[in-house]
């Protein structure tokens, strides 16, 4: 064949596969558009899209959005993990210190590195708080767990970091389809939705989003399933890492540059708890001694309320009952007006009345 007509041929190879690839990308368009449409107009009976490492992040944000378009700052914050979600009741602190807006932001497994990025990057700019307490425990510096809660906060759409993170944030602000991506992997799922219908979800009961510590009175500590993930999970391969530490006073110093004023409080917990430790209690003693250093470094106030209630207080080896969280909210309260931290309307004997536990040193 002559090169002219090479030439012919292969022109005519490629006008041919032009307009099919032309066809292709006007029909792919067209069923995207379709499928966009109809996504749209069925939005309001989906499930939200899971946009955090877990449910309540989800409705935190949600509430400190709304806080934030008030124009609202708090007075008080907490943050730590499921321990102070339980413990730290903000209607009993803000009514003791006579304050207008105590918020709880506490997260389940928010271990140092998960507090750094959560309140740094989602919780100050929102409810710019002018005093923060964060309350740990030894759970909260383990680097060796076996399932850091920091990869799957990282992992998640509105926290992962980078670049291509950005890319696909800004798609799902404006495309339907990429803001359901993870739900249309299920249509079955998608479907029973839709059938049903989800417009008014309300948040999730916290009880349901702390993990199973289950406690069975009945049954020996090491068969209890609450025991169990406890030492194999929370607890595994326990050890205060050099970066968590780091995370915990990097933390700190940030809100003291930005002129927040906090206080770290040592959570309370019960005799089987610090039993759990590998090495047993002399090993949870000596991570209290490091972080009171550690956070004292930073020029941070330390409140070790650690064995303020009785082992009866807690139904499972981490969290308060009800009653004991309401009684121990007003202890902490009582601890929070003796440094000042007050409004124009804290009645004028809370801090007279109390005598608070000195802190451990």
């Amino acid at each position: 064949m002559s090169s002219g007509g090479r030439a012919a041929g292969h022109s005519a190879w490629t006008r041919a596969h032009l307009r099919w690839a032309a066809t292709f990308l006007v029909g792919l368009l067209a069923v995207v558009l379709v499928a966009e449409v109809g996504l749209r107009a069925v939005e309001s009976r989906l499930p939200t899209p899971r946009e955090y490492y877990d449910t309540r992040p989800q409705d935190l944000v949600r509430g400190m959005n709304r806080l934030e378009a008030a124009g609202v700052h708090s007075d008080i914050t907490f943050v730590g993990t499921s321990q102070v979600a339980r413990g730290a009741l903000p209607r009993v602190v803000r009514k003791k210190l006579g304050l207008d807006w105590v918020e709880n932001v506490a997260l389940p497994g928010a271990q140092t590195p998960v507090v750094q990025r959560w309140l740094l990057e989602e919780v100050v700019p929102r409810l710019h708080p002018k005093r923060v307490v964060w309350g740990v425990s030894s759970i909260d510096f383990n680097g060796g767990r076996p399932d850091p809660v920091i990869d799957r906060y990282d992992a998640a759409r509105a926290t992962r970091p980078g670049f291509i993170a950005d890319a696909d944030r800004m798609l799902a602000d404006h495309l339907a389809l990429a803001k359901y991506r993870n739900e249309l992997r299920d249509p079955v799922k998608v479907a029973g939705a839709l059938r049903v219908g989800q417009a008014s979800q309300p948040l999730e009961p916290l009880k349901n989003l702390l993990g199973p510590m289950h406690h069975d009175p009945d049954r020996h500590p090491k068969l209890n399933r609450g025991y169990q993930y406890l030492t194999k999970s929370q607890l595994g391969n326990f050890r205060v890492t050099r970066p968590y530490i780091d995370a915990f006073q990097s933390t700190l110093r940030a809100l003291h540059r930005q002129g927040i004023k906090t206080l770290v409080v040592i959570m309370p917990v019960p005799t089987g708890f610090r039993l759990a430790h590998p090495e047993g209690p002399a090993q949870y003693q000596r991570w209290k001694a490091t972080t009171i250093k550690a956070a004292r470094a930073t020029g941070t106030q330390v409140l070790d309320l650690d064995s303020t209630e009785p082992d009866a207080a807690f139904p499972d080896f981490v969290h308060l009952t009800k009653p004991a969280a309401s009684s121990w909210s007003a202890l902490l309260a009582d601890h929070l007006a003796q440094m000042g931290w007050t409004g124009a309307t804290a009645p004028a004997t809370s801090a007279a009345t109390t005598t608070p536990t000195a802190p451990a040193g």
